[in-house]
């Protein structure tokens, strides 16, 4: 048997789908003049300068949105006008309520009578001999402290009895 051809005489069929779909006369392609003429360009071209169209769309719409923001912009510089109130008003945050489980918790200590010691303090690096540091740890972990208050100790006394010898 041989295989029958079916695509003689039905041209016309192709042709009506493809002026309906491309035409822009389909309710759902209602299209613009730009894309009336991506649309020619694409029927004389192919589909694949379609698809490369509607990115220079999207970069041309981009550009002139950012072109516009930006000349306003210039614009109310040039003129030195103020910021509208929106854009310059800072958000305040409002308390919420307090429910839950955060009505149940209380303070334990009164915020009052917390005093905290601000002493001026500067970072310094210290380069000890490996062996006395080894003992100064040994030392913080005996004392149950940690290194930088031991050191503040010695130097702390260094100071005292270097004061003491310079008055005699």
């Amino acid at each position: 048997m041989s295989k029958k051809k079916f695509t003689e005489g039905l041209e016309t069929l192709f042709s009506d789908l493809e002026q309906d779909s491309f035409s822009g006369q389909h309710a759902l392609l209602k299209a613009t003049g730009k894309d009336r003429a991506a649309a020619a360009s694409e029927k004389e071209t192919g589909g694949e300068a379609g698809k490369k169209s509607s990115g220079k769309r999207f970069s041309d719409d981009l550009e002139s949105f950012l072109h516009s923001a930006f000349e306003d912009s210039f614009e109310r510089q040039m003129r030195r006008e103020p910021v509208p109130a929106e854009e310059a008003a800072v958000k305040k945050r409002t308390h919420r309520p307090v429910s839950g489980l955060d009505t149940l918790i209380r303070n334990t200590v009164d915020l009052r009578q917390v005093n905290y010691e601000e002493l001026p303090t500067r970072r310094l690096t210290i380069v000890f001999d490996t062996q006395k540091l080894h003992k100064l740890k040994e030392i913080a972990r005996l004392e149950k402290t940690i290194l930088r208050d031991i050191i503040d100790d010695i130097v702390a006394q260094y100071i005292e009895s270097y004061e003491k010898r310079k008055k005699k």
